[in-house]
């Protein structure tokens, strides 16, 4: 960046940058990966694994077993274990477990 001020012996010069200025390129290319990002979070992530999220999400410390019961009411085919697996490998990178194995429950990470 350049010096913000300037000073002559007669004189001084002082240089203010347009902050409302956006560059319209960097815009762009901000967009496309975003969008290439979200594509791939949604690609990756199944809709079973989506449920699970807005539940945790709704009701943080959610156990497992709590989450198989409000699924099954939408959704007979799921069972305790699609739950339990979707949580270990589709959303382990934004949930944890925190607490006992049997009075703890599923928080999403914190950043």
């Amino acid at each position: 960046m350049n010096q913000l001020f300037t000073i002559v012996t007669t004189f001084f010069i002082v240089y203010l940058p347009n902050l409302n200025y956006k560059n319209k390129m960097i815009d762009q290319l901000n967009d496309q990966l975003n969008d290439q990002l979200n594509d791939q979070l949604n690609d990756s992530i199944s809709d079973v694994g989506l449920e699970i999220l807005r539940l945790i999400n709704n009701n943080p410390g959610i156990n497992a077993q709590t989450i198989f019961k409000i699924m099954t009411q939408t959704n007979e085919k799921i069972t305790i274990d699609i739950v339990r697996n979707s949580i270990r490998r589709e959303l382990s990178n934004y949930v944890e477990h925190r607490g006992s194995k049997k009075t703890g429950g599923y928080y999403f990470k914190l950043p």
